[in-house]
């Protein structure tokens, strides 16, 4: 994926930015800063949005418009469809429109454009709009022809292309990128409408009352500055008045989020509700997406999701800075929640080369494994951008509660205990990782000394950057001194122990253990001790989703200063412990593997957990 960013003055005709509303508008989802993305090859290219929010069904498109270069392509056409299809034609895969697909206009300023015949009425399914086109000739302009704005709705941006992305592929979502196609559209002429474009999922713990979000777009021509809603849940109604801060645009689908305080549910499960925008601006409501229906899962535990940073760095990348100040940063912002694995290359703190994910170079990082991005920008190039990837990654629903425990057992083993409790049925199959990461890493020789790019302002002054990129920007080349945190020291394995997780029963909490064994002789990629101050490790567990590798949860501990077995109290003794297979049977010599610890203390009670050796 190749981008290219260029700033433009103002809002232009490529955006949704519109004069006054009418019956006739012009639709796009992309906005704000402009960019170009494509493949640098000569190939066909399929590019698409999609119609499917409610507000959109009934509607009218009367035409459809997308700049386009002037130059080096060919074959441009634009089009509709219900569903993005590829079938092999003549020996190549192509795009399948079944709605209707047409020759486009091109004018001299790249605008190629199209008016329907026949007006097409937006159904129930939604629509994808998109348009085709050849790359006869690279050229600057068409080693990145497609144009694309900021944007964060996830039908924002779809493309397939012949050589490069044999599939369609989802980019709005990966990059928070959208098509700079626009749509014009016939809709009703409402002043003061608005309609639910959606009622996200919500948890609720059984018999406390609990938050809905309510996505409300507007559908007339006058901002919406308040709002008064109605809601229904089993048999308790009640209503309420939203008054925003900031009035929503009169912008077709403009769309603010508010905050709706539901009644208490008594049974777990799931539980449907509906919420009725009654009024809007203090008269009644005439659009026909004013009520939508939700539901809430109602659960015994709404496990808090701490989504995880990846980091991949090295003292000798003089870019990596960026996420090294931006992992301070979250540090400093969310302690208690911000999880960070920082996995250095080629210097004194590198202790592999095999890394859980797949990148093109450094820095990179990860968010819970399922989104890359940049350590610093994020997704959207925007300063301090990660914050944002982040916060977006915790607040989606994590499938278990999880908490950490880790001691030294013995001299130089930690053993590190988790407990998991699912609050549903799993869907797919779960693993558990492990991680002891140090604080505070230093060194004086020259392998320790930051490389720093951003030295002397080269990238612009302090004030362009969060305070603690200042050392960097006012900094010299290299910089020495750093303390280094959040460094991976020692791991299970990184994609999850098979079969670490097996046996999830629902609202159970389990317990499951590992031990890290030899701390202090834990090697760096060069076979020298990597840890560097027992006193400063911390554990780490995520747990998995083995489909896809995604991260769904993860907790920490704070650092391991415990020496006591067990975390028992001083008087109580450990009179014996046995292992079990996972069948039942009696080991006497537990070999590398599974199974379930029995631990006899002296008080006559007894501790079992399922552990990995």
């Amino acid at each position: 994926m190749n981008i290219r960013k260029f700033a433009i003055a103002g809002m232009c005709c490529l955006t949704a930015a519109i004069p006054a509303f009418s019956a006739d508008i012009e639709f796009s989802y992309a906005e704000g800063e402009l960019s170009r993305f494509g493949t640098k090859k000569t190939e066909n290219y399929d590019v698409a949005i999609r119609l499917f929010d409610p507000g959109f069904t009934g509607n009218t498109i009367k035409g459809i418009s997308v700049p386009v270069c002037t130059e080096g392509i060919s074959n441009v056409r634009l089009w509709l469809s219900t569903e993005l299809k590829i079938e092999t034609v003549d020996g190549k895969r192509v795009n399948v429109a079944d709605i209707m697909e047409v020759p486009a206009t091109v004018s001299a300023d790249g605008i190629a454009s199209v008016e329907l015949e026949t007006p097409y009425v937006i159904t129930d399914g939604g629509v994808y709009v998109g348009y085709s086109f050849d790359i006869d000739e690279l050229t600057d302009a068409t080693m990145y022809p497609v144009m694309t704005g900021a944007g964060s709705n996830p039908d924002g941006l779809y493309m397939h292309t012949e050589r490069t992305y044999r599939k369609w592929v989802d980019f709005a979502s990966e990059f928070q990128l959208c098509s700079c196609l626009t749509v014009n559209l016939e809709t009703p002429d409402y002043e003061n409408a608005a309609g639910i474009s959606e009622l996200p999922l919500e948890r609720a713990m059984i018999g406390e009352p609990f938050t809905q979000k309510v996505i409300v777009a507007n559908h007339g021509t006058q901002p919406v500055s308040s709002v008064e809603y109605s809601y229904t849940i089993e048999n308790k109604t009640g209503e309420g008045t939203m008054v925003f801060d900031v009035p929503i645009p009169a912008q077709y689908n403009s769309k603010a989020t508010f905050d709706v305080l539901m009644p208490a549910v008594d049974n777990q499960g799931q539980t449907e509700f509906t919420v009725t925008i009654t009024k809007v601006n203090g008269v009644d409501n005439p659009d026909l997406t004013a009520s939508a229906q939700g539901i809430v899962n109602v659960v015994s535990v709404v496990p808090v999701h701490r989504a995880v940073m990846e980091e991949y760095t090295g003292t000798w990348c003089g870019f990596c800075v960026r996420g090294f100040a931006a992992m301070e940063a979250l540090n400093d912002l969310y302690p208690q929640d911000f999880i960070a694995l920082a996995y250095h290359n080629k210097d004194p703190m590198a202790i592999t080369s095999s890394y859980p994910s797949s990148f093109e170079g450094f820095p990179y990082s990860f968010i819970d494994r399922s989104i890359g991005c940049d350590p610093y920008f994020g997704v959207s190039g925007d300063n301090f951008g990660i914050q944002n990837v982040w916060l977006s990654c915790s607040e989606t629903l994590a499938p278990a509660a999880i908490e950490v425990a880790a001691e030294w057992d013995g001299d130089d083993n930690i053993r590190v205990s988790a407990v998991t409790t699912f609050i549903e049925v799993p869907q797919s199959t779960y693993a558990l990782a492990y991680y002891l990461v140090e604080d505070d890493m230093y060194g004086d020789t020259k392998s320790w000394l930051q490389s720093n790019y951003y030295a002397n302002g080269q990238y612009g002054g302090a004030e362009n950057y969060i305070p603690e990129m200042k050392q960097f920007v006012e900094g010299e080349s290299y910089v020495a001194g750093l303390r280094f945190d959040d460094v991976v020291v020692m791991t299970s394995n990184m994609r999850g122990i098979e079969g670490s997780l097996d046996g999830i029963e629902m609202d159970v909490p389990l317990t499951y253990e590992y031990s890290f064994n030899a701390v202090s002789e834990a090697p760096n990629i060069y076979g020298t001790p990597v840890v560097q101050d027992k006193s400063k490790l911390r554990a780490v567990v995520l747990v998995l989703d083995t489909a896809t590798g995604y991260i769904v949860n993860a907790a920490k501990t704070g650092y391991i200063g415990s020496t006591s077995v067990e975390g028992i109290n001083a008087s109580v003794e450990v009179t014996g412990v046995e292992y079990y297979d996972l069948n039942g049977m009696r080991c006497l010599n537990p070999a590398d593997g599974i199974f379930v610890r029995v631990t006899r203390l002296s008080d006559g009670s007894v501790r079992t957990s399922k552990v990995v050796l």
